[in-house]
């Protein structure tokens, strides 16, 4: 019996873990336009053009304010229908930033988003916090469509 109990205090636990996500939305603020989701527990992924500057991969969690220095780089690790997808990002503010600086890291983001839509969930997880958590890919496919185009 104390076997039974323990398991199912386990799997609420680990359904916890797993907060469901908000389908993928876009807006447009000022000129500035962005796509992203965010779960229950306040962590969310967004992508963004700004009205000038580079386009940016931003991963939020309310966890990475007391993890994570400002101005540090991490591996953000994406896992997707498609595979795997790792890119260096530094973190500022509870957040960890991916700044689309240059031709291969656009490439990069692109095809990530690609990946994204075509997935029906996906995985975020930095390995050195052992943090992850899962996203809904609902709505990414039109969200995400043309996004950088503006950029």
């Amino acid at each position: 019996m104390k076997w039974i109990l323990a398991a199912s205090a386990l799997v609420a636990a680990a359904s916890a873990a797993w907060a469901d996500s908000k389908p993928w939305d876009r807006a447009e603020q000022g000129g500035a336009i962005y796509a992203g989701t965010i779960d229950d527990w306040k962590q969310s992924v967004e992508i963004f053009c700004p009205v000038t500057g580079n386009a940016m991969l931003v991963v939020q969690s309310p966890q990475f304010r007391v993890s994570m220095p400002d101005d540090h780089k991490y591996t953000l690790t994406f896992v997707t229908a498609a595979g795997r997808t790792d890119l260096v990002a530094t973190s500022k503010d509870a957040e960890l930033n991916y700044e689309v600086a240059d031709l291969n890291a656009k490439i990069t983001l692109q095809r990530l988003m690609q990946d994204i839509g075509n997935s029906k969930n996906f995985t975020v997880a930095v390995s050195p916090f052992g943090w992850k958590s899962e996203f809904t890919a609902e709505g990414a496919a039109q969200a995400l469509t043309g996004l950088l185009d503006r950029c």
